[in-house]
């Protein structure tokens, strides 16, 4: 979503008993920098306005997602995996694929949208920054929400 289509409203208007959400993109340029008020942190830097900020120890452990670290690897079918890549929503993940000249591809991204469960997803690659499409039927891997899933 561009800001210009973010529907805007006063912090004034606010209540208690509001609910609000944020979906952030960053990419990790120091991953252990000291903030004077807040402590050992990381220097972040948004994916699709470059904004660069920091994130404290304490939301890093509690509210974020990592397309990197696993604690556990689980072996599941072609059809098992695509149907999890398709519960992603808006967390970011690592997908390996094989392309169609048969090249296999390693993408950090999150998903737009899905087809039917061994069609594609269209997806944000957040390295190239555009637009993908996997196949679901050339699946090979997915790390997602701390576990790796492998065909």
């Amino acid at each position: 979503m561009n800001k210009k289509d973010r529907v805007s409203f006063n912090l004034s208007d606010m209540k208690k008993g509001d609910y609000i959400s944020i979906v952030q993109y960053y990419e990790v340029l120091d991953p252990n920098v000291a903030h004077l008020n807040f402590g050992i942190g990381v220097d972040v830097q948004n994916v699709y306005n470059d904004q660069r900020t920091y994130l404290s120890k304490d939301i890093i452990t509690r509210c974020v997602d990592s397309a990197s670290f696993y604690k556990t690897e689980e072996k599941v079918s072609r059809t098992e995996l695509a149907k999890i890549l398709t519960q992603a929503k808006d967390a970011v993940f690592t997908v390996v694929f094989e392309k169609k000249n048969g090249e296999v591809r390693e993408m950090t991204a999150h998903l737009i949208e899905h087809e039917t469960l061994m069609g594609r997803s269209r997806v944000m690659d957040l390295e190239k920054k555009g637009i993908r499409l996997i196949d679901h039927r050339t699946l090979l891997s997915l790390v997602w929400k701390g576990v790796k899933y492998y065909v």
